[in-house]
């Protein structure tokens, strides 16, 4: 054959679709699966969550002399909602006081009793601001006309927060007078004495 011919260059005719040319049933399998973690991604993100939603950082709650529990000495049940009381700390359960003759008791369960007496058979009214590092709602609460609060510090059963003046006047005022937990054998649990 010469150089000097013209060549034929021939196109195949299109021909029946051959099994290779068709996706591996690897391919298949990936493609279904990816599409399958994609829908169940988009469903993860779009659903309501069952969460319980935070509460507000601004709230007003009022709880009836039933609706009313008490968790601990600076903790609240109000119907369905927790508020922790802003600018206190109680000690907590399991924490030891004395008394004068020596006897022990226990200054969180002392400290829960308080704020119970404060509030039973009481209308409580509570106003949430904020909430703490754990997220619980932070609230100032009033029965009876009082501020629990204040009440609960200016009684010696609660340690006042240093970022609360009038609440740190109040401690200093329970302490003087031994009332609560600042009584004469004293709350060892207090590291600011």
């Amino acid at each position: 054959m010469s150089l000097n011919q013209r060549r034929r260059i021939f196109r195949p005719a299109c021909l029946p679709l051959r099994w290779a040319a068709l996706p591996t049933r690897a391919m298949v399998l990936a493609f279904v699966g990816g599409a399958l973690t994609l829908a169940a991604a988009l469903w993860m993100a779009l659903r309501p969550s069952e969460a319980p939603a935070r509460s507000p950082a601004v709230d007003f709650v009022t709880a009836g002399p039933t609706q009313v529990a008490v968790v601990d000495g600076a903790t609240l049940r109000l119907k369905d909602r927790v508020v922790r009381l802003a600018g206190i700390e109680p000690p907590t359960r399991g924490e030891t006081c004395h008394t004068t003759d020596g006897t022990e008791f226990d200054c969180g369960v002392a400290a829960a009793n308080a704020l119970a007496a404060l509030v039973r058979d009481n209308l409580v009214e509570c106003t949430v601001r904020g909430h703490d590092g754990n997220g619980r709602p932070l609230a100032t609460c009033v029965s009876q006309g009082a501020a629990l609060n204040q009440t609960l510090v200016a009684a010696g059963w609660a340690r006042a927060d240093r970022g609360k003046p009038d609440l740190l006047t109040a401690e200093g005022q329970a302490r003087v007078a031994g009332l609560g937990l600042w009584g004469p054998a004293g709350w060892k649990g207090d590291a600011r004495q």
